[in-house]
């Protein structure tokens, strides 16, 4: 019986990450590497990107938990403001970039740090949380975000990077149109923060 409840207690404290199954090549750029796939009870397609960066896990760890200076190098990411930070979560508020034509899509999320203490692997889940005061009419909630970045070491002090995330834009956007971009955006925000991690202020720092 302790047995079961000690599994049980794993099973359950771990993050849940999608598996790995039906995913399709998009894009073969500049070291970045994207995929996409669809997801059971979603029209949005989840995206996936992954590079080799020459950095340290604790650079890299840096600038993604520097949700501020997001708008700096995420795609088409025009405000982010942090809300509190406690340990190794960070919750903040996030404004995506829209078209004139349409309501600008706004939401809450949390970011959390796992960090595996012999490995070094690091993974930060985000997801969208309930806001905490009602969103104005002017704007749309983002109804749906969900995804990690996992930074694994190598040889010689590179880091895999993998960025894979599932979101949902919210209001009248048609899957099909949210779905002809959705490959820029692991290309545009990894290309972004291989730019900006070897940066002075991000470099040879602790998480």
């Amino acid at each position: 019986m302790r047995l079961t409840f000690f599994w049980l207690f794993i099973l359950f404290s771990m993050p849940a990450f999608p598996d790995q199954k039906g995913w399709e090549k998009v894009l073969d750029k500049e070291g970045i590497t994207a995929y996409t796939r669809h997801i059971e009870g979603s029209q949005f397609k989840e995206f996936r990107g992954e590079m080799v960066v020459d950095a340290p896990v604790e650079s890299l760890i840096k600038v993604i938990n520097d949700v501020e200076s997001a708008p700096r190098w995420q795609y088409k990411t025009e405000e982010t403001r942090l809300i509190s930070k406690n340990g190794n979560t960070v919750i903040y508020y996030y404004v995506a970039q829209t078209p004139v034509f349409l309501k600008k899509r706004v939401s809450y999320q949390k970011s959390e740090l796992f960090v595996d203490s012999v490995s070094g692997e690091a993974t930060i889940v985000i997801e969208n949380i309930p806001p905490p005061e009602p969103i104005p009419d002017k704007f749309v909630e983002i109804p749906l975000t969900k995804g990690f970045w996992k930074l694994t070491p190598l040889e010689k002090g590179k880091v895999k990077v993998v960025l894979q995330m599932l979101a949902e834009p919210g209001g009248m956007i048609p899957a099909w149109l949210a779905n002809l971009v959705v490959v820029e955006t692991p290309y545009v925000t990894l290309s972004g923060l291989r730019k900006i991690v070897n940066k002075p202020m991000y470099r040879n720092v602790s998480p």
